[in-house]
């Protein structure tokens, strides 16, 4: 099954899109889960550009380095 970090990279998105599934579970810097997103609404996201600027999260960590040791 897949899942999907509260903050990452539209190329981690991609990843989990390619799944099966019409829900995907949300976890949080911490690998705890913090609810469920339909896929149809991350395509509506990135449809938007819906994501953040930056590139980092709000303790100033880089999101893919954030993201790669929680889980």
């Amino acid at each position: 099954m897949q899942i999907v970090e509260s903050v990452c990279s539209v190329e981690r998105l991609q990843q989990v899109l390619t799944g099966d599934y019409s829900t995907i579970p949300v976890v949080n810097m911490h690998g705890a889960l913090i609810g469920t997103i339909p896929k149809h609404f991350i395509i509506v996201l990135i449809e938007h550009h819906c994501w953040y600027e930056s590139g980092l999260t709000r303790q100033g960590t880089k999101v893919d380095q954030a993201y790669s040791t929680a889980i």
